[in-house]
């Protein structure tokens, strides 16, 4: 199996492991710069460039590694090897929404996924108030030993 690893770089080394763990199944594995990637529309169908190699249809598979700083731009790229029917191990819109953290604890709780009790705001006014939200604060010698003088 062909297979592109979307990452900036080998040297991450959870993306150096799981290029090493594919080779060593046999797999043909390949480091693509996600963010140097671009995507041609227009006429005919999309096409994923890497500089001017297009590469739409070079992989049987893809494993994202999309940094923070680049979700939007790495949700799209994955996007359309999806729509050009390549496997992904991540989904685009898994990746959007696993950035955006109260989404997730959102989705998770309509999906009846226990969370913690989390209060959401961004009104600084009412602190107090979220604070009891949450069921107040918690003395900290009660969680630790404080030495006695």
């Amino acid at each position: 199996m062909d297979i592109a690893i979307l990452s900036v770089s080998l040297n991450v080394h959870s993306t150096s492991r799981i290029a090493e763990e594919a080779q060593a199944a046999g797999h043909y594995v390949e480091l693509i710069d996600h963010t140097k990637c671009s995507v041609k529309l227009g006429d005919g169908k999309p096409q994923i460039y890497l500089g001017d190699e297009n590469v739409t249809n070079e992989f049987d598979a893809i494993i994202p590694r999309i940094g923070a700083k680049v979700t939007r731009h790495g949700a799209a790229i994955v996007k359309q090897f999806e729509m050009n029917n390549v496997f992904s191990t991540a989904r685009s819109l898994g990746i959007t929404r696993a950035r955006n953290k109260v989404r997730t604890l959102q989705i998770m709780a309509r999906k009846g996924i226990p969370i913690p009790d989390t209060v959401f705001s961004i009104n600084p006014d009412n602190i107090e108030e979220q604070i009891k939200l949450l069921g107040g604060l918690l003395l900290l010698s009660s969680y630790r030993k404080v030495p006695k003088a």
